[in-house]
């Protein structure tokens, strides 16, 4: 996705589309804010463009999921599992992969995979208590609910 800059100087503020216009980011000096790809969305991209990159997203989570999957076979570690290539393309994929992660350990019901150890690293939070560690259906439920307390949709 490409970042929009705002820059600003003694004349009006210029919306600059990064790739496009980087060049007029040298002129004097300026202050150069980098908008959040959700600000981006609401304000610039039509609402099929956005449910269009949301399912893009969607798909190219769910063979992450699938090549993972493949990946890790057995494994006994986690810490393994989630050396394998696709968990790091999951976790590559940054914050708007929580929404599908969360998804994907409601919809593993009794049963969660081990996506906390992305939904930690992505969100820089763990909502785990220490009693509840290794209790995957424990733990699933406390990520639901902090989900659901942050807003996040799924």
């Amino acid at each position: 996705m490409r970042q929009i800059l705002s820059t600003t100087t003694q004349a009006p503020s210029i919306v600059i589309i990064q790739g496009v216009c980087e060049n007029l980011c040298t002129l004097g000096t300026v202050e150069i804010t980098v908008c959040s790809p959700e600000f981006i969305n609401r304000v610039f991209a039509a609402p099929e463009a956005v449910a269009m990159a949301a399912q893009a997203a969607s798909i190219k989570f769910q063979g992450l999921v699938d090549a993972w999957r493949n990946e890790r076979g057995a494994m006994a570690s986690i810490t393994q599992a989630a050396m394998c290539p696709a968990y790091q393309s999951i976790l590559g994929m940054g914050p708007d992969v929580v929404p599908l992660l969360l998804k994907q350990l409601k919809s593993e019901g009794d049963k969660p995979d081990h996506w906390f150890w992305a939904l930690k690293a992505i969100t820089g939070t763990d909502p785990v208590s220490n009693e509840d560690r290794g209790n995957l259906k424990r733990m699933a439920a406390t990520w639901l609910e902090w989900g659901a307390q942050q807003g996040y949709g799924w």
